[in-house]
C-alpha cells in the first residue's frame, strides 16, 4: 500500500513440493522395479496425461464434441502406450483394436442408457461451474459426463486387451498348429478370470470416489424408489456398469481379432 507495508493473505497450504515428491517417488519405483518395461510405462503415463490436458480438454473447450474428443484421445493414447509396451507387433495391433472397440462400447452404452434413464451431463454436481465456463467457451456440457466415462474405462480395457492378446500370442508361438477357433477359446478362458477382477476394480473405483454421496443417502434413510431415482446414484451406477461392460465385451472382441491375425500371420 501507500505506506510501504506488504499486505498478503494465505488462502491454503503450499502442497506443491510434497505432491511433486509423491509423483517423483512413484515414477522412481516404477522405473527401478519395472526396469525397461517400467521406464516405458512411465513414458506412456506421462504421454497419457499430456494428451488429456493438451488434447482432450482443449478440444472440448473450443467446441468439439466431448465424445469425439474422448475417442480421438483414447485412440492416440492406446496406440502410443501399446507401442511402448509391446512394440510394433501383431500383439500390439490386436490390443489396440480390442481397446478401441471396448472403450467405444463403454461410452456408447453409457450414452444410450443415460438417454433412456433421463440422465444427462446436466445432472452432475459441478453443473453451475461448467455452465458458467460454457458461457465464455464452446463447451458442450451435456456430453462431458459420457466422454469422461469413456476415458475412465480406458485403463482397465487396455489392461484386459493387452493381457488377452499377449496370452493368445504366447499360445500361438508355443502351439502354431492351433486354429483360430482354438485360440479364440483360449482367449475367452483367460479373460473369464479377468472379467470379475477388472469389473470389481471399476465398480469399487467409482464407489470410492462417491463415498460421500453414499454416506449422505444412507444417513437420510431413503426409500428404495428415492434411492434408485437419485441422480447421484444413477450416475455412479451408469459409470460403473458401462465401464465394466466395456471390459467384459473386450474379452471376446480382442480374442476374435487376435485369433484371426495370429493364424493369418502363421499362414
Amino acid at each position: 500500500n501507500d505506506s510501504g507495508d506488504i499486505i498478503a493473505s494465505v488462502y491454503n497450504y503450499d502442497r506443491s513440493n510434497m505432491l511433486m515428491f509423491m509423483i517423483v517417488m512413484f515414477l522412481f519405483f516404477l522405473c527401478v522395479i519395472g526396469g525397461i518395461q517400467g521406464i516405458a510405462s512411465a513414458v506412456g503415463l506421462i504421454f497419457t496425461f499430456a494428451c488429456i490436458f493438451g488434447l482432450y480438454i482443449p478440444l472440448m473447450y473450443i467446441g468439439w464434441s466431448p465424445f469425439v474428443a474422448a475417442t480421438l484421445t483414447a485412440i492416440l493414447v492406446t496406440v502410443v502406450v501399446m507401442f511402448f509396451i509391446g512394440g510394433w507387433t501383431y500383439k500390439t495391433l490386436c490390443s489396440v483394436l480390442g481397446t478401441v472397440a471396448g472403450v467405444l462400447v463403454s461410452g456408447g452404452v453409457a450414452a444410450i442408457f443415460g438417454k433412456l434413464s433421463y440422465i444427462s451431463g446436466f445432472n452432475v454436481t459441478e453443473i453451475e461451474t461448467l455452465t458458467f465456463i460454457a458461457e465464455s467457451s464452446q463447451l458442450k456440457v451435456s456430453e462431458v459426463l459420457f466422454s469422461g466415462i469413456l476415458i475412465a474405462s480406458l485403463g482397465a480395457v487396455m489392461d484386459v486387451s493387452m493381457s488377452v492378446a499377449s496370452t493368445i500370442a504366447e499360445i500361438h508361438e508355443t502351439n502354431p498348429h492351433f486354429d483360430a477357433k482354438r485360440l479364440f477359446q483360449s482367449g475367452i478362458n483367460v479373460g473369464k478370470d479377468m472379467m470379475g477382477t477388472m469389473s470389481n476394480t471399476l465398480i469399487l473405483a467409482f464407489a470410492g470416489s462417491s463415498v460421500n454421496t453414499l454416506i449422505i443417502v444412507y444417513a437420510y434413510n431413503k426409500s428404495y424408489l428415492e434411492y434408485m431415482n437419485d441422480y447421484a446414484i444413477g450416475i455412479e451406477l451408469l459409470q460403473g456398469i458401462s465401464g465394466s461392460l466395456g471390459v467384459i465385451l473386450t474379452v471376446p472382441l480382442v480374442s476374435a481379432v487376435a485369433a484371426f491375425f495370429m493364424t493369418r500371420k502363421h499362414k
